[in-house]
C-alpha cells in the first residue's frame, strides 16, 4: 500500500504534518538527500533531528533549525494539497526578491533550483538563449576546491549525480546531451602551504586568449567553504567579453553587495542551505533582467538537454517558451526547505546590525585565541571578510598535521558520537574537510540561527570552548 502521494497528488488525511515534513524534505534532489539505514544521510545528519545538536557545521548539509522546522510543519498540508502551484512558486520567488531588493525596485528574475551544484547548468542553458553562434563553452571556474562536490561537473555540462530532483537515475559524469561543447580552465584556491591564490592575471590571459573562438563564463567566488573572495574589479573590465557568474552559494554577504553586483549584469547564485541553514539542499541563480530580457525566444533544442535537470517550477513565469519545454514536477522537498531559509532570512533581518556585527566578531576572536593554545591547530590563511562566520584550521596529530581522509575519519567519529558537557546539546555538527594541494583543513562556521542566538546569549561561547576540547581529544585518541 502507498503511504505518501506522488508529486502530483494529494497527501493522506490520516497523515501528520511531521509525517509530510520527514518525508518530503528528503525529496526533490539528488542522492545527496537521501537517508541511509541508519536514518542520516552521507554527511551523519538527519534533517529532521535537530534537537541536542550544537551546529558549528552552517554549510552544504544541516538539520533543521527549531524555527524553520515549525514554519515547514506549519504550510505542510497546505502545500501538498491541490492548491495551484505556480501560486507556490510566486510566493517564494517574492519573498526572495524582497529580502535582496530596494523598496520600489525589481531588477532581477529568480530561476530556483534543488541545489547549488544545480545552478551551474544555468549558465550553459543561457548561452544558448543569448548567442547563436554556436561556440564552444569555455567555463573559467575558480576555487575548485573549495566549491560543491557536483559543482566541476556541473559546469562542465555533465550530470553530476546519479539521481535527479524527478527521482530518476542519471548516468554521472555523462554529458547531458553530445551537443553540448563544453569545457573548463580551472584556478586553484591555495597553494601548497595553503596561502590563497589570485587568479586574476591568468583569468586576464585566458579571456584574451579566447574571447573570440569561445563563448566564455567567468565563475568567481566570494565566500567559498574558508571564506575566500575572488577580486571582481575584473568584471567591469570584461563585461563585453565573458558572462560573469558570482559564486554567493554560501549568502554571507550584505543585500548592498548583491545588488552592486546585479548592477554590474552578474548572474548571482545564493542557496538557503549554508548560512541560513536551511535543510539540504535549496538553490536560486539571480539573473539581472538586462541578462534576462535578452533571452531569445527558445526552441526545443534550446532546452531538451536540460529536462533531467530543471522542472517547469524552476523557471520563471515570465519566460513561457522555456517553461513549456519542461515538465511540471510539484517539489514539496524543495519548497519546504526555501520556507525554512526564507524564514531564518526575514528573523535575521530584524536582529540589530551592531548586535550581530559585536557577536561575530567576538565569536571570531575567541576561536581564534583558544585555536592558538598549543601546537594542536594551526589557523589556515584568510581573507579579510566582511563577517567573520568561518573559522578554517588544519590539525596536527602525533606530529604531523591530518590530511583529507583522516579528517574524514575524525569528522566521522566525532559527528556520529554523543558528548557531554555542553549547555544543551549531546552531539556536534563542525565544517566537513576541505582539501587544498596535499593538504586539508576542517572548519567551525556560524549560521544566522547560530548568530541569533550568541546575541540572545550574550556572547556566551562556552559550547564553542568544549567543541574545540572535543575535537582535541578525539584527535589524541585517534591519532
Amino acid at each position: 500500500m502507498k503511504i505518501f502521494p506522488s508529486a502530483s497528488e494529494s497527501p493522506i488525511d490520516n497523515i501528520t504534518p511531521e509525517k509530510i515534513v520527514a518525508h518530503y524534505i528528503t525529496t526533490g534532489g539528488d542522492e545527496r538527500l537521501v537517508l541511509r539505514d541508519n536514518g542520516l544521510n552521507k554527511y551523519h545528519v538527519s534533517p529532521v533531528q535537530f534537537e541536542g545538536i550544537l551546529n558549528r557545521g552552517s554549510c552544504t548539509c544541516s538539520p533543521f533549525t527549531e524555527e524553520g522546522y515549525r514554519k515547514a510543519l506549519d504550510i505542510a498540508s497546505h502545500l501538498c494539497s491541490t492548491l495551484d502551484y505556480d501560486e507556490v512558486q510566486l510566493r517564494c520567488i517574492r519573498r526572495i526578491k524582497e529580502s535582496i531588493n530596494y523598496e520600489y525596485q525589481d531588477r532581477f528574475d529568480v530561476f530556483l533550483a534543488p541545489s547549488g551544484s544545480d545552478l551551474f547548468y544555468y549558465p550553459l542553458l543561457f548561452s544558448k538563449l543569448l548567442y547563436a553562434d554556436n561556440k564552444p563553452i569555455l567555463n573559467l571556474l575558480t576555487c575548485p576546491e573549495e566549491l560543491g562536490s557536483g559543482s566541476l561537473l556541473a559546469s562542465s555540462g555533465q550530470y553530476y549525480s546519479s539521481m535527479n530532483q524527478f527521482g530518476e537515475h542519471i548516468p554521472k559524469s555523462l554529458p547531458l546531451s553530445l551537443d553540448l561543447n563544453v569545457e573548463t580552465k580551472t584556478y586553484p584556491a591555495r597553494c601548497a602551504e595553503g596561502n590563497i591564490l589570485d587568479p586574476t592575471q591568468r583569468l586576464y590571459e585566458d579571456i584574451w586568449r579566447y574571447r573570440e573562438s569561445h563563448t566564455l563564463i567567468g565563475r568567481l567566488v566570494v565566500g567559498s567553504k574558508s571564506g575566500i573572495e575572488n577580486d571582481l574589479r575584473i568584471i567591469s573590465e570584461t563585461s563585453d567579453s565573458v558572462l560573469w557568474v558570482i559564486d554567493l552559494c554560501q549568502f554571507r554577504v550584505s543585500k548592498t553587495f548583491i545588488n552592486a553586483l546585479i548592477g554590474m549584469n552578474c548572474l548571482v547564485m545564493i542557496t538557503g542551505s549554508k548560512f541560513y541553514q536551511a535543510p539540504p539542499f535549496c538553490g536560486a541563480l539571480l539573473v539581472p533582467k538586462i541578462v534576462s530580457n535578452c533571452f531569445k525566444k527558445a526552441v526545443a533544442s534550446d532546452i531538451e538537454p536540460f529536462a533531467a535537470i530543471f522542472s517547469r517550477y524552476d523557471i520563471p513565469q515570465e519566460f513561457p517558451d522555456i517553461r513549456a519545454e519542461l515538465r511540471s514536477l510539484r517539489n514539496h522537498g524543495l519548497f519546504l526547505r526555501w520556507e525554512a531559509a526564507l524564514h531564518e532570512i526575514e528573523a535575521f533581518k530584524r536582529l540589530d546590525s551592531i548586535a550581530v556585527a559585536t557577536a561575530i566578531h567576538a565569536w571570531q576572536q575567541t576561536i581564534v585565541e583558544r585555536l592558538s593554545r598549543g601546537n594542536r591547530f594551526r589557523k589556515m590563511p584568510s581573507p579579510i571578510f566582511p563577517y567573520y562566520t568561518i573559522v578554517s584550521f588544519q590539525v596536527q596529530g602525533a606530529g604531523y598535521f591530518l590530511g583529507y581522509d583522516e579528517l574524514k575519519q575524525l569528522y566521522t567519529a566525532i559527528c556520529q558520537d554523543t558528548h557531554e558537557g555542553f549547555s544543551r546539546y549531546e552531539k556536534v555538527l563542525f565544517g566537513q574537510p576541505v582539501r587544498y594541494g596535499s593538504g586539508a583543513f576542517i572548519r567551525l562556521a556560524i549560521g544566522a540561527e547560530n548568530i541569533r542566538r550568541i546575541v540572545a546569549s550574550n556572547c556566551d561561547f562556552s559550547d564553542d570552548l568544549r567543541l574545540i576540547q572535543v575535537i582535541d581529544n578525539y584527535v589524541s585518541k585517534l591519532f
